[in-house]
């Protein structure tokens, strides 16, 4: 029972449970790191346009066929010790919708066939992730929240929800529509043995070109890879992909390259992750 009041560590960073513990472990720290993270978060929430302000919520009421919910900050520490804060919803007051609500993800068997294929063909595989992935998307579930002190002005307001906020029940699949559909209208189709794996013949037409995507991170080999981060980033699509580049750290695994060019799986991240955290904690590497 005494799991949801006790503190919480990450790094070696003692992380807040909401925004008004943010506040208080800011006050201790003699600093605004948390608070500045909420910040950069409302920021690119409102960019985003993800809510609709109505008004006053005791003046305009509910509107009609809509379910009201709440919303929180989930804080989270990096290991490089950088703070980070995400609003969500609570999609656990919200009806379950009739359709499916999930977001395919690649599988390891695809990702190795896609890196094996990349390797065959001679191209490099790079890496990237979407930034605010499930805002990129509109929400088609009537939901919307009074806002609380996290909003700062527009506390009391209630606002509607438009963007495939965080942690709402169809929030991943509205993000996965639209990039699949962006995809098929770059050549590529999806697969029927792994629908998450992309395939396309190469404008040469010498080999075969391959996207594997896990949810909002995309792993893939194509002729012009930095072609490929163009057309999705600008055009009728812009997703914001950020760390776009050679495949070195994929769904928390590490890649290199022998002497040869030849890829392999490579775990010194992973460790060196593993050894900063036990020296924060503890004090001392272990023997």
């Amino acid at each position: 029972r005494s799991f949801r009041t006790s503190p919480k560590f990450q790094y070696g960073y003692q992380t807040p449970r909401d925004h008004r513990e943010a506040i208080t472990l800011d006050r201790q720290n003699g600093n605004e790191k948390w608070q500045e993270a909420t910040t950069v978060e409302s920021g690119q929430l409102k960019e985003c346009r993800t809510f609709l302000d109505t008004g006053k919520f005791a003046n305009v009421g509910m509107p009609k066929g809509h379910q009201l919910t709440k919303a929180h900050f989930v804080c989270a520490c990096k290991a490089s010790g950088r703070h980070e804060a995400r609003l969500v919803a609570n999609g656990n007051l919200t009806d379950v919708p009739l359709d499916s609500v999930c977001a395919g993800v690649v599988s390891l068997r695809g990702l190795r066939s896609a890196l094996f294929l990349a390797e065959r063909n001679g191209l490099d595989p790079w890496a990237t992730d979407t930034g605010n992935a499930c805002l990129e998307a509109r929400t088609d579930e009537k939901v919307c929240i009074n806002a609380g002190k996290a909003f700062g002005e527009l506390e009391g307001h209630l606002l509607v929800i438009k963007a495939a906020f965080h942690r709402l029940r169809s929030s991943r699949r509205r993000f996965g529509d639209p990039l699949a559909e962006s995809l098929v209208q770059l050549g590529f189709f999806q697969s029927r043995a792994e629908p998450q794996m992309f395939p396309r013949r190469s404008a040469k037409g010498e080999c075969c070109e391959m996207i594997a995507t896990h949810v909002d991170d995309l792993a893939f080999a194509v002729d012009q890879p930095q072609q490929l981060v163009d057309q999705l980033t600008e055009g009728p699509f812009h997703f914001k992909l950020k760390g776009s580049g050679p495949l070195n750290l994929n769904l928390g695994c590490g890649f290199g390259g022998d002497p040869d060019d030849t890829l392999f799986i490579d775990p010194k991240r992973h460790i060196e992750r593993l050894l900063t955290s036990c020296q924060d904690m503890f004090g001392e590497l272990p023997d």
